[in-house]
């Protein structure tokens, strides 16, 4: 079957790139890390992850690992099924929390010093010394009970939450998940969110499950406005890629697209 043709405007599909040639910048990683090779453009497949730490006699995670964050005093936090694993730079392992959020998805150290996690049953926090991951519930006291796709960072320390049921926010002093509401006639596409990014200009970008990517072109503190962009290149019924990266350009990837703006 022939390639669909894409509009000869800014947002078009990945290929696969050799050495040499444009593409997403290299991301500073901490180790593990499993990744493929763009010298042999060799798609990226990761393996099941396992902790290893050098110390001897301390038990290894028995789970594979869904996440990894580095917070502020350079730990390293691994996520497993309903618990978190917390390894010093050379690898010793400090301690092992509990949540009761089943599999974690999503790790996000936010400047505050918490450790936000993101499962398939709502959003957790740990806050700075402390030692209990604590639900963060909505306005209302009410649960949010959903797959948590992703979670960032905006620059005035506010949190974003990407979930299976819409796009959560919870404000910087606050303890508590707010729906973001949007502006009549420029909501998301699809509530399904599992994608993410602030960009250097603070932008927001949002990619959903069935109408793909979006862009925060306006937010007042209570109400967003957002723009369609896979809809308006004619790219429907699929999602971006859901993993978002800003290239030194400032165009938007994923292992399925990139957009140019």
């Amino acid at each position: 079957m022939a390639a669909p043709a894409w509009p000869a405007a800014s947002c078009r599909p990945c290929s696969r790139h050799r050495t040499g040639t444009s593409g997403p910048p290299p991301t500073r990683v901490v180790s593990p890390c499993w990744t493929g090779s763009y010298a042999s453009s060799a798609p990226c497949t990761p393996a099941p992850a396992r902790a290893t730490p050098e110390a001897s006699g301390q038990p290894l995670p028995p789970a594979r690992i869904e996440a990894m964050a580095q917070a502020r005093d350079g730990t390293l936090w691994l996520g497993t099924d309903s618990a978190l694993y917390q390894f010093t730079r050379d690898h010793r392992q400090l301690r092992v929390l509990p949540h009761a959020g089943g599999l974690t998805r999503q790790l996000l150290a936010s400047t505050d010093g918490s450790l936000w996690v993101g499962t398939q049953d709502g959003v957790f926090r740990l806050q700075p010394g402390t030692a209990a991951i604590v639900r963060v519930a909505q306005h209302a006291g009410q649960s949010l009970r959903a797959d948590i796709n992703a979670l960032a960072e905006a620059s005035d320390g506010s949190v974003w939450v990407g979930s299976g049921k819409g796009l959560f926010r919870v404000a910087v002093g606050e303890h508590e998940l707010r729906s973001v509401a949007c502006a009549e006639g420029a909501g998301l596409g699809n509530p399904s969110v599992i994608g993410l990014l602030f960009d250097r200009q603070q932008t927001l970008w949002v990619d959903t499950a069935v109408t793909g990517l979006h862009h925060m072109r306006h937010w007042d503190g209570q109400h967003a406005a957002f723009e369609r962009i896979s809809e308006r290149h004619g790219i429907v019924t699929r999602p971006f890629g859901g993993n978002l990266l800003e290239d030194g350009r400032g165009r938007i990837w994923t292992q399925m697209y990139v957009y140019d703006p």
